[in-house]
Parts: C-alpha cells; sequence; structure tokens
C-alpha cells in the first residue's frame, strides 16, 4: 500500500512472457504510476501503451505532465493536461496512442498510468518518442 492509503502497485502475473505493472486504487481521488524523461520544447512526441482495466469505477488513462527548469508543473487543471483515450469498467488490452507538442519551458515530462477512482488499470509496451 501507498502512504497516503487506498492505492497500491500491481502486477498481472497472467501477463506472458513477464507481468506487467498497474494501480489498484480503492476510494475516490487519483493515483499515479509515473516516469520522469527529459524533453526537447517545441518537439512533437507521440506515446503508445496497451492498456486494461479492470472494473474501474471512475476513468484510466496515460496521461503526460511537463515540467519546467525548476521542476514546476506547465499546467495548472489536470483536464488540461496530454491524455489518450478514457477508459472505464473492465476492457480487454487496448492500444491507444496520442501525440503532443512538448510547451515551449518544458525540460522534461511525466509519462503516467492515472487512475481516477476504484478499480484497476495495467500498462503494458509503453514507449515514447519524438515524431
Amino acid at each position: 500500500r501507498l502512504s497516503e492509503g487506498g492505492g497500491k502497485v500491481i502486477w498481472d502475473k497472467n501477463n506472458k512472457p513477464r507481468p506487467c505493472p498497474g494501480l489498484e486504487f480503492d476510494r475516490p481521488g487519483a493515483l499515479f504510476l509515473q516516469q520522469g524523461i527529459a524533453v526537447e520544447p517545441g518537439a512533437i512526441y507521440r506515446i503508445g501503451a496497451e492498456i486494461k482495466a479492470v472494473d474501474v469505477k471512475d476513468t484510466a488513462c496515460l496521461h503526460m505532465d511537463f515540467f519546467d527548469a525548476y521542476g514546476g508543473s506547465l499546467y495548472h487543471v489536470i483536464t488540461e493536461m496530454p491524455s489518450g483515450t478514457l477508459f472505464t469498467g473492465t476492457t480487454d488490452w487496448t492500444h491507444d496512442m496520442f501525440e503532443v507538442e512538448a510547451p515551449s519551458r518544458a525540460t522534461f515530462v511525466e509519462v503516467r498510468l492515472y487512475i481516477n477512482g476504484s478499480g484497476k488499470v495495467f500498462v503494458k509496451n509503453l514507449m515514447l518518442h519524438k515524431a
């Protein structure tokens, strides 16, 4: 369990040839599994992955948050952040992909698996590259 409670990192051990990571959340609110990556301001980036949702009550998706040189997010509202398809309920593995231009002040991006509300979400074959 995470220190804030309600969420934990989980693994889909039925995925072959190796398990893939995910998140489980049991209450209202949001949770991220994220990785920071350096970016070039103004460059176009393509992100893609396969997502699987299990009993997601609200939404789950791929999500990106760009940051400046001081570590401050360049977005003031979470709904302004670039994101992919919104998943809800239970879905099989679904490919999702989108492109976004890095803001002019961006130095790095946090690529996130996002869940809002209770349920489980998994990710595999995640890739980010300059288009």
